[in-house]
């Protein structure tokens, strides 16, 4: 039985990476725990008028969240849900990441699925912050990033894109694996070529086709490539009409670059279509 988290702040994106998260998983067991946080910043005033202010001000947001999480609940009830879906219901005060920490390790979640803030520039969808910080902070469980605006469907093909410059371990693999078994997806492994692979990469490319043994997959280079990696993939996936995009999200990768200027900048990858990130295991 498959454990999926789905946090929510309510909005249109959340519902539609809800939607999302129950579709795709149609066929499988699963338990969707339905995750608000909300927080209440404390006023910068000691007085007890506003310590009485600020503890309404709580109760008051406390009630809100409780009160849109059992609406949330019974208009997915009320649309059919499938009989080998169970839901279940939080609500919690405080930092979502770090609410999201403790929630993955006591559940044992093993996907947490989020949406994402949309564009209007060239149908473009840009990872919300929350999003973002997510992957950064929760480095152990899969997340898949849904854009807003994405009209589901299920994913024909994965884009899943790589160096082949680490070893690949099963237990990293598996998540992808998994989502690609529910609708005997095609993996179509893209390796942007940089140069020819050495012996390590050669090495790394063979581990990953046994990992992917009985999974029907595609190997494919991107040859001479110049500029930003991840436009390229995302050129990639919208040539090839690609469902999914997934990579692991190791270290050194140029993941982690983008991510982090993303914090910075407040700019993150581009796409269209749900991004899964796998998190690195080392075994």
């Amino acid at each position: 039985m498959k454990r999926i988290l789905l946090p929510t702040d309510f909005s249109d994106n959340a519902l539609n990476a809800i939607k999302y998260a129950l579709y795709l998983f149609e066929k499988e067991d699963c338990v969707f725990y339905l995750l608000n946080a909300y927080q209440v910043s404390p006023s910068p005033l000691s007085s007890k008028i506003n310590q009485e202010r600020h503890t309404r001000l709580f109760e008051i947001t406390e009630e809100e969240s409780i009160y849109k999480m059992k609406k949330l609940r019974t208009a997915l009830e009320n649309k059919n849900l499938s009989s080998n879906h169970r839901i279940k219901t939080y609500c919690k005060p405080g930092n979502l990441v770090q609410i999201i920490f403790h929630f993955t390790t006591s559940k044992k979640i093993d996907y947490i699925f989020m949406g994402t803030k949309g564009s209007t520039a060239a149908k473009e969808i840009f990872m919300g912050s929350s999003t973002v910080a997510v992957i950064k902070n929760i480095d152990y469980c899969s997340v898949v990033a849904v854009p807003g605006k994405y009209v589901y469907d299920l994913p024909d093909e994965i884009l899943f894109a790589t160096d082949f410059k680490r070893y690949f371990e099963k237990a990293e693999i598996k998540p992808l694996k998994d989502i690609a078994l529910l609708w005997n997806t095609t993996l179509r492994i893209l390796h942007i070529n940089m140069g020819t692979l050495n012996t390590a990469q050669k090495k790394n490319k063979f581990i990953l086709e046994q990992l992917l043994v009985g999974i029907p997959f595609i190997e494919e280079e991107l040859l001479n490539h110049k500029g930003s990696i991840a436009k390229a993939i995302m050129k990639y996936a919208n040539q090839k009409y690609i469902g999914m995009v997934a990579m692991v999200n190791n270290k050194h990768s140029f993941i982690e670059k983008q991510l982090r200027e993303a914090v910075v900048k407040k700019v993150a990858f581009k796409t269209d279509v749900p991004f899964l990130v796998l998190p690195e295991i080392q075994e």
